[in-house]
């Protein structure tokens, strides 16, 4: 009944303001270590710098490619050294640490980001060395985040007493991480979301996290909820320009592939049902669905809204639109890749 209720309500729009990217990272759950999107190729960095902010870790460098996390660990960090040790601290770039050096409390920790960037410049890498290896011997907790895909000799050599320092990597994740970082996105900013969805997203989403924080909060614009698999399909339609640069992403062509293999319904023309879809349950823009389609726009328009008109004043086509929402939702989980013959549709007649 969930899916008949998203369906029937379609065409509402919500009065609420569209939130800023920090509102659906949950405010102060961002700065925290349950805010955090867990997963195998992350693990060892979040255990490491919980260790370090505890003291156990008190030279560490985290490692990996751009977009996965490490910035964010910077600033829980930050964040939990203020909470639990009233130390106040922030996050430092190369530049800022070599101008304010003089002014910095050399026993607070020091939290470098982008520290790959020390390489570009001769000078910052001979000055903040020397920082380095003054921490370092002091013991002073010294934290340094390289936008890297793996551990270059450059960056062992710029890190004093090197057996001192725990390098640890953080990896890609692989589409069944992707999904675990998905879900756990939409759980931190409070979406509803059909359990499908996160694997779609998984597979078809190219990107690293912050494409994935992207769309999460894309979707909670739109609204709260994307339960069942009418909304699924709804979420598919509202990320579609994110699935741009995946070849084998073509929601519109999909749908009316489904429908017109779907189980028929007497007097329900399979575009009809497909037009409906595509406008009212993924709300692609009209244009798109006229030109997949083949017809033309206010013929898409009115065809569409007379089905629509059926559809609320009908249970069973309520349920007979939910079935067929699930069908494409679950062709897309399978990552079956459909689309019509070159010809397309040759218009109202051929349905």
């Amino acid at each position: 009944m969930g899916d008949i209720k998203f369906l029937a309500n379609l065409n509402q729009t919500s009065a609420e303001a569209v939130p800023r990217l920090s509102d659906v990272l949950g405010g102060e759950r961002r700065l925290s270590f349950g805010s955090l999107a867990e997963y195998a190729g992350n693990v060892e960095a979040v255990e490491a710098c919980l260790r370090f902010v505890r003291g156990c870790e008190p030279a560490l460098a985290l490692v990996g490619p751009s977009g996965w996390g490490k910035t964010h660990l910077l600033e829980v960090v930050t964040s939990l050294f203020e909470r639990t040790q009233g130390v106040k601290t922030e996050v430092l770039s190369p530049q800022m640490l070599v101008s304010a050096a003089h002014r910095l409390d050399p026993t607070a920790p020091l939290i470098l980001d982008n520290a790959h960037e020390i390489f570009e410049r001769v000078r910052y890498k001979n000055e903040i060395r020397v920082i380095l290896e003054r921490r370092v011997r002091a013991g002073r907790p010294t934290l340094l985040a390289f936008t890297s895909h793996t551990v270059s000799r450059a960056m062992k050599g710029l890190l004093p007493n090197l057996d001192d320092w725990r390098i640890t990597p953080i990896h890609q994740p692989n589409v069944g991480e992707r999904k675990a970082v998905f879900s756990r996105l939409a759980e931190v900013a409070d979406l509803e979301i059909f359990p499908d969805l996160a694997e779609i997203i998984g597979s078809y989403l190219v990107g690293n996290c912050c494409t994935i924080v992207g769309a999460v909060t894309r979707l909670r614009a739109e609204e709260s909820s994307f339960a069942g698999p009418a909304g699924a399909l709804r979420a598919c339609g509202v990320l579609n320009p994110f699935f741009s640069d995946t070849p084998a992403w073509d929601l519109s062509r999909l749908i009316l592939n489904r429908a017109r293999k779907f189980e028929p319904l007497p007097d329900v023309r399979w575009l009809d049902l497909a037009l409906f879809a595509m406008l009212h349950v993924a709300k692609l823009p009209e244009v798109e669905v006229a030109q997949a389609s083949g017809l033309e726009p206010n013929v898409v328009y009115l065809r569409s809204l007379d089905f629509r008109k059926r559809f609320l004043a009908s249970p069973e086509l309520q349920t007979y639109v939910d079935a067929f929402c699930h069908d494409v939702v679950m062709r897309l989980k399978r990552g079956t890749t459909e689309t019509l013959p070159s010809t397309g549709i040759t218009g109202p007649g051929s349905s």
